[in-house]
């Protein structure tokens, strides 16, 4: 599960940037997870948007499972098990309920794995390789900092970080 990365360069905002692919080992076999143009990008917004969309409804579902993570004066009281089965329960519904959408957006993303390899090969660790790999080569975290910044200009509002 070690990663290549080809083209690694730090830009004049010291901030590390990468070429248009990177190499990660999914089951000891390189896959290549490059650059994704915007043709990709639109295709990926259908499994995107009903990933979010169900996210969003699990974490709204279980708010008092979410809770148990945060410090309260109570938190003393709370047994460490019961904290482990709530987010295990929260996991599980993240699985169970867009395992569909993942599949199909790492298809997409990654299309020389196959969605048929990704489904029944690809697990959990590797998921979250080809994941950080997609948001690494995109330069995602960038994107969306930009993006804000962006909107906020058009709108006029003062940026926000």
């Amino acid at each position: 599960m070690t990663e290549q990365i080809k083209n690694e360069a730090i830009n004049e905002d010291n901030e590390i940037t990468y070429g248009r692919e990177i190499v990660v080992y999914i089951n000891d076999k390189p896959v290549k997870v490059k650059k994704l143009g915007l043709l990709t990008y639109a295709k990926m917004t259908g499994s995107l948007k009903s990933l979010i969309t169900s996210v969003l409804e699990i974490v709204e579902m279980d708010q008092p499972l979410l809770s148990l993570n945060k410090v309260t004066e109570d938190d003393e009281n709370i047994p460490p098990d019961d904290k482990i089965g709530a987010f295990a329960e929260i996991i599980a519904s993240l699985v169970e309920k867009n395992i569909e959408q993942v599949i199909a957006l790492l298809d997409i993303a990654v299309p020389e794995l196959g969605r048929e390899y990704i489904g029944n090969e690809v697990g959990l660790d590797d998921t979250l390789v080809l994941l950080d790999a997609i948001i690494k080569v995109n330069n995602i975290t960038k994107v969306v900092s930009d993006g804000k910044k962006f909107i906020q200009s058009l709108m006029g509002t003062p940026e926000m970080d």
